[in-house]
């Protein structure tokens, strides 16, 4: 991840290079690719997608652009203009599209920042009208906002960095806050030639992730 990219923060985005972030719903996981967002929920059975899209000439509002482009063909229901944190934005919900568990209901929800169209799409395996989750997308979707200054620090990637160990530390307790997600205390002991069971020395120059 890059400052250019995105930088995922458990289930929260920050994104220096468009200016944005927002946060998926908790405990779910969430994978940045080079053109998308997604975010699974913990069993598999929801999921959401975040895409931006430019804004064409004759779609300027974020309801033109869906009920007009996106969702023209589409049976469409449950649809409202929103206030997304001061931006522009609309919901709706199409009855019957392909979806990675099949044609199912799904939730649009299309917010209006920077000149860009920012389309958020969720589904769940189980739905009646709409998807079982779809409280979940529009209140992930309504999370989007512009990012703060004192948030640039979070949209900067992880990176190694060489402290001294302070008395009494462990590769436990350096890993204890570790942003590494898998395997922390094993990925420290490679990292400074400590594995498999080695700990630091006080005042020993150590590398840790931060």
């Amino acid at each position: 991840t890059s400052a250019e990219q995105g930088v995922v923060r458990g289930t929260r985005v920050y994104h220096a290079g468009m200016g944005f972030t927002m946060a998926f719903p908790s405990g779910w996981n969430v994978e940045n690719g080079r053109d998308r967002i997604v975010g699974t929920a913990p069993r598999k059975d929801a999921f959401m997608m975040l895409q931006t899209a430019p804004v064409p000439p004759q779609m300027q509002d974020p309801r033109t652009f869906v009920l007009r482009g996106m969702l023209a063909n589409q049976n469409v229901r449950v649809s409202e203009q929103l206030d997304v944190n001061g931006l522009p934005g609309f919901t709706a919900v199409a009855r019957a599209a392909n979806t990675p568990y099949g044609q199912k209901p799904v939730r649009i929800t299309v917010v209006k920042f920077n000149n860009l169209y920012y389309v958020f799409t969720g589904a769940s395996r189980s739905a009646g009208e709409v998807p079982d989750a779809d409280r979940l997308f529009l209140s992930s979707a309504q999370t989007l906002r512009r990012l703060r200054g004192n948030e640039l620090e979070l949209a900067e990637p992880n990176r190694i960095r060489i402290v001294p160990a302070p008395d009494g530390a462990t590769v436990e307790s350096l890993a204890a806050n570790s942003p590494i997600k898998d395997y922390p205390v094993e990925q420290l002991r490679l990292f400074n030639r400590l594995y498999p069971k080695g700990e630091p020395a006080a005042g020993q120059l150590v590398k840790v992730v931060r």
